[in-house]
């Protein structure tokens, strides 16, 4: 069964109960000045989730945290333990209590107890299952700890996208209208230089937002000819000796923007990895298409990897290991299938499969 943390939780509180035979099973998480009581199967007339036990300085939870080992005492009055503020204030007869901990920092505690005390002293075997359930209870807190904290750097980082997005598409649009506007005498290589340079910022930032926002980047589907799209962005790769052959006939329901980058990292990664008279073909399959090339092809060992982002072998040529990650992060947004397997002349083929 597919189980939320506090179904887990409240399943190992029962399971413990009836382990030791102890009516009440608490999680306690450690505060600043006391023991908050989390989570509690059973009742008690004064405690409950929520309450704050007495003082750090004076109940039986303290003695887990500071031994960092279980603590059990099964009749506290004739053990001395009458001191404790859990006796004397809630008349907790016996106790049982291992600590818990994330990030190897003291988090709280599991524990068990009853008004009245235990017959039999708590057993060694019992102490094992009690550390074992600690240990399973510690490694779920971490790993929602860990969740939590990878949604808040991801939060933070999708803001920080949508704001350098906002800011650089401003001046880049402005950029973009006066390199048009250049006088006909002006340095016909250099505006061209500009002009490709505004362009590649613009795409960059559409790259950004698909890998830090997903889904959310995406603005409304219309009919995308893949046909069409491959054509022209093959008209913008800089490699006069290689060959693109066109061999589909698909239209999807897609950001025509996107579909666009995604050619574009797929076919500048061809020429650029597979030689300058390198030969790509886009072709059908059944239910997508495939992008595949004559050049040396990618080593079965890497074919995962090159998806990865960062993941470059032209770093000294630019290359910034997001074009594939990319490819990648869009293929998960539209729910398609990418795979990566050696084309029919030995070099690179990509398939998109589930492709509508």
């Amino acid at each position: 069964r597919d189980l939320s943390t506090d179904e887990k939780i409240a399943e190992l509180l029962e399971l413990g109960c009836e382990r030791f035979d102890l009516p009440v099973g608490m999680l306690t998480r450690k505060r600043e000045e006391a023991f908050e009581i989390t989570k509690m199967r059973g009742s008690h007339p004064d405690l409950d989730e929520g309450t704050l036990t007495p003082p750090l300085t004076d109940n039986y939870c303290r003695r887990v945290v500071d031994t960092g080992s279980t603590v059990t005492v099964s009749d506290a009055g004739a053990a001395g333990w009458d001191g404790d503020a859990l006796y004397h204030e809630f008349g907790l007869e016996c106790y049982v209590g291992v600590q818990l901990t994330v990030d190897d920092n003291p988090y709280g505690t599991i524990c068990f107890t009853d008004l009245s005390p235990r017959d039999v002293e708590f057993t060694e075997s019992e102490e094992t299952f009690l550390e074992l359930m600690g240990q399973c209870v510690s490694y779920e807190l971490e790993r929602n700890h860990r969740e939590a904290e990878l949604e808040q750097k991801n939060d933070r980082l999708e803001s920080f996208a949508s704001m350098l997005a906002h800011e650089l598409r401003n001046p880049v649009a402005i950029g973009q209208i006066y390199s048009q506007q250049l006088p006909d005498e002006a340095d016909s290589e250099a505006v061209e230089y500009v002009t490709d340079a505004f362009d590649r910022i613009e795409d960059m930032v559409d790259v950004l937002l698909i890998l830090t926002r997903g889904r959310d980047a995406i603005s409304e589907r219309i009919p995308v000819d893949l046909a069409d799209v491959a054509r022209t962005v093959w008209d913008t790769v800089e490699s006069p000796d290689a060959t693109l052959d066109t061999d589909l006939d698909r239209t999807i329901q897609a950001d025509e923007t996107y579909v666009r980058h995604l050619f574009r990292n797929l076919l500048e990664n061809a020429v650029e990895h597979g030689g300058s008279d390198v030969t790509v073909t886009v072709g059908d399959l059944d239910d997508g298409f495939y992008v595949a090339d004559d050049g040396a092809g990618i080593p079965p060992e890497d074919r995962d990897a090159v998806f990865d982002e960062g993941y470059t072998t032209a770093a000294g040529n630019g290359g910034t290991g997001l074009g594939l990650a990319f490819v990648e992060k869009l293929t998960d947004v539209y729910e398609w299938d990418v795979t990566v397997t050696e084309s029919e002349a030995g070099g690179a083929r990509f398939e998109f499969r589930n492709v509508t």
